[in-house]
């Protein structure tokens, strides 16, 4: 499915033939998003190229999201007047003070990005104890 996101749409429309890139679009369309197809309103093919381009990039976002909480903990507050932290919401600072600082942690998180480990092992790393000098 994330195929049509390398064609451009008049590259797929053009492709007419019996098996080409058109009919297999439509195809995907109808098993991604159901409804009735109308092949030959142009109008209607645009809006089916724009429904997939949308959902793939946004589900390329939501990769490149940083945190996600797991669904029970989206909208959970850190200490009792705290602001609620829900996904796409909250911000890389505010989900690593709520990683940081909640007794449960990682435990709260579906994702948490590779990146924030390797921060974490470079400061510890760079923080190596010194000898005392007497």
């Amino acid at each position: 499915m994330k195929k049509w996101i390398k064609f451009d749409k008049g590259t797929i429309f053009r492709d007419k033939t019996r098996d080409g890139l058109l009919v297999n679009f439509l195809k995907d369309y109808k098993q991604e998003f159901g409804g009735t197809i109308i092949a030959g309103c142009m109008k209607c093919l645009e809006s089916y190229h724009y429904e997939f381009t949308k959902k793939y990039i946004m589900e390329q976002k939501k990769q490149a999201h940083k945190f996600e909480l797991k669904q029970k903990y989206n909208g959970i507050q850190l200490g009792a007047n705290g602001q609620p932290r829900r996904n796409g919401e909250m911000t890389e600072a505010q989900a690593i003070e709520l990683l940081e600082q909640h007794p449960a942690g990682k435990d709260l998180f579906e994702v948490i990005p590779p990146s924030y480990y390797d921060v974490k092992v470079k400061v510890k790393e760079s923080k190596k104890p010194t000898k005392k000098r007497k």
